[in-house]
């Protein structure tokens, strides 16, 4: 039986899942992510308001009172494909390029302090990065 779960984009099938499952909340770890420009059917780069968003919607959509691990996905780039870069050895189709500009140093600073907010207060247990490149 599995019981680590990644709730990204799936967060609202996870509560049934967990009740056929009979294990309670504790035994389950469920992590889930912060989309990089995707904000309620907007789109945008990364802020602290997306991501005190999505760290609302995805309690309520999982029905918990805390997710164990949540994450800043992919830091995204100007006309990338859905988050890596366009190179001319990987065309990207035209339907997957965001043309959204990157979130600033400033903004993913700022989604970071919300993740540690909502850490603080119990919201989530851990928190981290997914997809971000060293440079």
């Amino acid at each position: 039986m599995y019981n680590k779960i990644n709730a990204a984009e799936v967060q609202s099938k996870i509560p049934p899942g967990i009740a056929a499952s009979k294990l309670n909340r504790e035994e389950v770890f469920i992590t889930t992510k912060i989309p990089c420009d995707h904000w309620d059917g907007g789109v945008e780069p990364m802020n602290a308001s997306m991501a005190e968003y999505y760290i609302s919607a995805d309690l309520s959509q999982l029905n918990t009172s805390y997710i164990d691990l949540m994450l800043l996905h992919h830091p995204g780039m100007p006309n990338d494909c859905w988050g890596y870069p366009v190179v001319d050895k990987w065309p990207c189709p035209d339907s997957l390029r965001s043309g959204n500009r990157a979130a600033t140093a400033d903004e993913w600073r700022e989604s970071w302090r919300a993740l540690e907010v909502a850490l603080q207060r119990g919201m989530v247990r851990a928190i981290g990065l997914s997809d971000f490149r060293s440079e």
